[in-house]
């Protein structure tokens, strides 16, 4: 391509970038008018067609999935993902030092908002459709893709074991606010952590994570708002298949909703809860005992064990007060959540031996 015909590029993409995007570009037959950074991604527009260029950097393998798995769905009848475009050389993927990239159509439309209902349960509806087009995949030994079936327990007690090493870390120290406030309120979120693994430990959720296993079915791991994309004809889109791995649906399930109802405006609303249990339902049927591993992925204190690591691991340069009235929020919000668990295992009837 003649790099000497115009263009436009957004201001937030600087010169050495662009001229790494020019070298990418050259491989297409793609005449472009602009580039626009969005996001992770580009926008990349001629005259007539947008394109979505995306760039990996942590190697060939987790494109290579992606490109895969899109196929696969494809082929089921899944047309909820976009189709890559080819290089001149009808190649897929482009690889450069350690980083991969692909383009593929651009989906014209926006992000769902997971404040509002309908697109909540539209989302819902269309998780299961998903699972559905994911179930029992034949995948070949050179696409690699995590199973986690058999992890819960591990992933929990492991949050579990670094909450407690948060504490340690509290009393070696001068304690501040949210030190203080993040031990004195420790034996709540411990509460909540040992009922999860409590389900985890059922014959229900055992069966449960045993049928996900025989089914193969593939998680999205990052089925967030930003992922799933609206067109102009109401039609909902999937992006960034990279994360996807092999695991029980209750675990995009659980994330969905505990995201969802954990929002201010919700207040852990169980009617909203069992409203979203029973759009996916409609879609993909939820047997009993899945409903076990979803509870244990809903009540998990996943954000007080989030905050510590912000606070203790990763040392996020927040300040004090942002730190604490955060914190606060979550703590402010532990009797509606208390009455959501309660709740839901009364309406659905979780028993734990």
């Amino acid at each position: 391509m003649d790099k000497a015909f115009l263009y436009t590029r957004s201001i937030d993409i600087e010169d050495a970038e662009m001229e790494l995007l020019e070298n990418i570009l050259e491989e297409y037959d793609i005449y472009y008018k602009s580039v626009e950074k969005v996001r992770s991604a580009y926008k990349i527009s001629d005259e007539s067609n947008s394109y979505c260029l995306k760039m990996l950097g942590r190697g060939y393998k987790r494109a290579n999935k992606s490109y895969f798995l899109s196929n696969k769905l494809r082929e089921r009848g899944f047309d909820h993902v976009a189709p890559y475009i080819y290089t001149k050389n009808d190649e897929y993927l482009i690889k450069h030092k350690k980083s991969s990239f692909y383009i593929t159509d651009w989906i014209d439309g926006k992000e769902v908002d997971f404040k509002n209902l309908d697109d909540i349960l539209d989302s819902a509806r269309f998780l299961a459709q998903f699972h559905n087009a994911a179930k029992d995949l034949e995948i070949p030994a050179s696409i690699k893709i995590r199973n986690r079936h058999s992890n819960w327990m591990e992933h929990f007690n492991q949050h579990i074991k670094s909450v407690k090493g948060f504490a340690e870390k509290i009393e070696k120290k001068p304690k501040r606010g949210f030190d203080l406030i993040f031990k004195n309120n420790m034996h709540i979120f411990m509460q909540e952590a040992e009922f999860a693994v409590a389900l985890l430990n059922t014959k229900e959720a055992k069966h449960a994570f045993a049928e996900a296993e025989r089914e193969r079915t593939l998680c999205h791991d990052s089925f967030y708002y930003q992922n799933i994309l609206r067109d102009h004809n109401g039609k909902l889109y999937l992006v960034d298949l990279e994360s996807s791995l092999l695991d029980c649906p209750m675990s995009d399930l659980g994330k969905f909703i505990r995201r969802i109802i954990c929002k201010t405006k919700f207040k852990w609303d169980f009617d909203l809860c069992r409203r979203i249990i029973d759009a996916y339902d409609s879609v993909r049927p939820i047997s009993r005992e899945e409903l076990y591993p979803l509870l244990a992925m809903i009540a998990f204190p996943h954000k007080y064990w989030k905050f510590g690591k912000k606070r203790y691991i990763k040392k996020k340069k927040w300040s004090e007060e942002d730190y604490q009235n955060k914190l606060k929020k979550i703590i402010n919000q532990q009797n509606y959540k208390f009455e959501l668990v309660r709740n839901f295992v009364m309406f659905y009837g979780i028993h734990i031996d």
